[in-house]
């Protein structure tokens, strides 16, 4: 299937030639993988429908209690044998098609990564996670899965990025549960040069969430002159005038931009060393490829790829990191 990319941007000139040369080849063997585990997977969950059936025919009618004998002669419920049965046989005929179509999105990331000369991982093992936590640029949190890592350079800026989901732990009486509190991109952008003190930047919630936020943002509050920018974000510093030198006029108009064009999203940033750190809280995956239910040629995953990598380049020239920070 021949695939027509908009290339009127820059950084997307000659990526349909790349596609055809590197990527379109491949697409066939893929899509016989996806068909094949699709069959496999189809008498798997045909058992697992049964097994549902079995479940609800005796669940509550008193069917599933048996007198077992060396129990005493004790009537004893034997339904969740089916119901087992049941989620182990689902979870396993996903598991079937769910490997074909990691395969696929790990193939086109890495390719579509290679187009940008950016490296990819779908592990993000040692991604430094405790960078963003110790800044308050994440919330807090019990249970964390950072995957899709995505690493390079973009002129003289440092580029690691990663697809992080973070959970809460929360009890109500005797259960626990855990509650998704983060969902995005967490991206850490080095420069060569070093930032003297920490300035952190953090969604606008009112005054009094704001207030909570701040015990867990470090550094003094800092009171801007830009109005929407005060309205929209709360400003932290160890460095009073190193974050008014850093919050120039046209760097809080990029910040603004960056949060309307994602205004569903969480924004939160910090200079921190030579680094500066973004998370950008999406409540959804990144990096993904489509469904397994359709085709492994489908646009819709290598443009939607392409959109994310693409994300990084705009990150980074939305906030201006290729320019000089510093004289």
């Amino acid at each position: 299937m021949a695939i027509e990319f908009e290339e009127t941007n820059p950084r997307l000139r000659g990526f349909a030639a790349y596609y055809d040369r590197e990527i379109a080849g491949h697409m066939d063997d893929f899509e016989a993988a996806r068909r094949a585990s699709i069959w496999r997977a189809l008498p798997i969950a045909g058992l697992g429908i049964v097994a549902a059936a079995i479940t609800g025919a005796i669940f509550g009618t008193g069917a599933g209690l048996v007198d077992l004998p060396w129990f005493g002669h004790e009537k004893t419920d034997l339904t969740w044998i089916p119901l087992v049965a049941t989620v182990g046989l689902f979870a396993w005929a996903w598991s079937v098609v769910a490997k074909s179509k990691h395969k696929l999105k790990v193939f086109l990331a890495e390719k579509v990564c290679g187009f940008f000369d950016l490296a990819y991982s779908p592990h993000a093992n040692g991604f430094p996670l405790a960078w963003f936590a110790d800044l308050g640029l994440v919330p807090g949190f019990d249970r964390s899965t950072v995957e899709d890592h995505i690493t390079g350079r973009h002129d003289q800026v440092s580029i690691k990025l990663a697809d992080a989901k973070l959970k809460k732990r929360q009890r109500s009486g005797k259960r626990t549960s855990y509650r998704t509190v983060f969902q995005g991109l967490l991206c850490a952008f080095s420069f060569p040069k070093r930032f003297n003190g920490r300035t952190v930047i953090v969604s606008d919630h009112g005054k009094i969430l704001n207030w909570f936020q701040g015990l867990a943002v470090p550094g003094e509050r800092v009171h801007l002159e830009d109005p929407r920018f005060e309205s929209a974000f709360e400003v932290y510093t160890s460095d009073q005038v190193e974050a008014r030198y850093l919050l120039t006029p046209t760097f809080m108009e990029r910040v603004l931009a960056l949060a309307e064009k994602y205004r569903s999203a969480k924004l939160r940033l910090a200079f921190d060393g030579d680094r500066l750190l973004l998370s950008l809280d999406l409540r959804a995956d990144s990096f993904e490829a489509g469904s397994v239910f359709e085709t492994a040629a489908d646009p819709k995953r290598i443009t939607s790829l392409v959109e994310d990598i693409s994300l990084i380049y705009d990150l980074i020239d939305t906030l201006g990191l290729t320019l000089k920070t510093r004289a």
